[in-house]
């Protein structure tokens, strides 16, 4: 995604993650942060799996999380 080069929407994009409800949406961020490798996202990635989630999204934070460590 074109959005994506910027550095700047990226962070945004990672602060945005622990608010996120929309299964989709999450799933998209966590798939662009970790494609970027977005180290700076760790935390939020961590702070959406403290919350219930949807199994298809805690799976792909978990593997996010396993990429960008």
């Amino acid at each position: 995604a074109y959005f994506a080069a910027d550095q700047t929407i990226a962070e945004a994009l990672a602060a945005t993650l622990p608010d996120q409800e929309d299964p989709a949406v999450q799933i998209l961020i966590i798939e662009t942060l970790v494609s970027r490798q977005q180290e700076s996202a760790l935390g939020s990635i961590q702070q959406l799996l403290e919350k219930p989630l949807n199994e298809v999204v805690r799976l792909k934070a978990e593997e996010g999380l396993g990429k960008l460590m």
